[in-house]
């Protein structure tokens, strides 16, 4: 069975986001406080910004004279904002906010969507398996995309939702959306409308536009759900997608005042527990990971330095180890800025790590630590 064309769109644009190409303006961006995701979608470009703990997504941006121009989403709102590009760095600017920023040359869901883009499956796997090990919401959720189309592997969707239940554990809005679908549909797993709609519901007050959509549907439909007029149409307005924003104001028209005004009260309520789940979720998945500095020498990864204090330096890591294994993916040759993405994760995920002290073997296994 075949998702509908809305949802097979959504996913080839989250894929070819993910795999961008390697030119000038792609890749991560990070300033102070600020990190910019920039993919390129063939010519136009999206990602998502990251202040202050807020995450913003913006689409369709576009290069012109060598800077980046769009809009990003902060709640109802859309603002405008620029990285204007010089070689490795750039500048970020957004109304009366100008920051300077710097591009990271490594990003591990690039280099995967770029193998991707090659059908070079078998590597794609190769450099997905340890962040996955890692517990990343979006490995998980590029696994389940690679099971479901067949992608160095036979199509499964079976195996897919398994993938998609892990990643929207590990807080992955697109996973859980994607997962509703499955459920409402029976896709790989038996009809499940309730579980469906549960699903579509976290989606969309975590932002997702089309599980705001889904919800509304199934709430005008209902299928296996309460049919519910005053309920649906508010989720079709919490959704940015056109085609929810026109059935909305057609079924509108269909109500009466009071239940108009319902459908107002209900909307509000529902804009305000995005809100608090978005940030709620901004402030539970804080970045983390292990504190201490390397240097590259001689295709080596050795500790220059432990933070004093950190859990790192209380489980022995000392200044001349060489860092020779992270989750079982060995350093040796790898850029340092590729390491550090290994190293990277959200705090308190459990990392292991293996360590050469002289002629002494070491493993150590340790969660995460906030970045500071």
């Amino acid at each position: 069975m075949i998702r509908s064309l809305r949802l097979i769109l959504a996913t080839v644009i989250s894929l070819f986001c993910l795999a961008a190409r390697a030119d000038e303006y792609t890749g991560i961006w990070v300033g102070d406080g600020l990190t910019i995701l920039v993919y390129d979608c063939h010519g136009t470009y999206t990602g998502q910004i990251d202040q202050a703990g807020r995450v913003l997504p913006f689409s369709k941006a576009k290069v012109v004279d060598d800077t980046i121009k769009g809009q990003f989403q902060f709640g109802d709102k859309a603002f405008d904002f620029s990285i204007a590009i010089e070689g490795e760095a750039g500048t970020f600017t957004s109304g009366k906010t100008t920051k300077p920023v710097k591009r990271k040359t490594w990003d591990p869901f690039s280099f995967v969507g770029e193998l991707i883009d090659k059908k070079d499956y078998a590597a794609a796997w190769a450099q997905l398996n340890p962040l996955i090990a890692q517990n990343q919401a979006h490995a998980f959720y590029v696994g389940a995309l690679m099971h479901e189309h067949g992608w160095g592997c036979e199509p499964d969707q079976s195996q897919a939702n398994k993938f998609y239940e892990h990643a929207a554990a590990a807080g992955s809005v697109s996973a859980m959306a994607n997962l509703g679908v499955s459920y409402r549909d029976g896709m790989g797993v038996a009809k499940d409308p309730n579980k469906a709609f549960d699903l579509f519901k976290k989606a969309a007050l975590l932002g997702d536009s089309i599980a705001a959509q889904n919800a509304g549907a199934s709430l005008l439909n209902g299928g296996g759900i309460p049919v519910d007029r005053v309920e649906g149409i508010a989720w079709l307005m919490l959704s940015s997608e056109p085609t929810a924003a026109k059935d909305a104001e057609r079924l509108s028209g269909k109500l009466t005042a009071d239940e108009r005004k319902q459908v107002e009260a209900r909307l509000a309520d529902l804009k305000a527990q995005r809100e608090r789940q978005k940030a709620a979720k901004a402030f539970a998945e804080k970045p983390g990971t292990i504190p201490m500095a390397l240097e590259v020498i001689d295709g080596k990864a050795v500790v220059k330095s432990v933070v004093a204090g950190s859990k790192a330096a209380e489980v022995g890591i000392k200044p001349g180890d060489v860092l020779v294994e992270v989750d079982k993916k060995a350093t040796a040759g790898l850029r340092l800025e590729q390491i550090q993405a290994l190293l990277n994760g959200v705090e308190g995920s459990n990392i292991s790590m293996a360590f050469k002290r002289g002629e002494e073997n070491m493993q150590i296994a340790m969660p995460r630590e906030a970045v500071k």
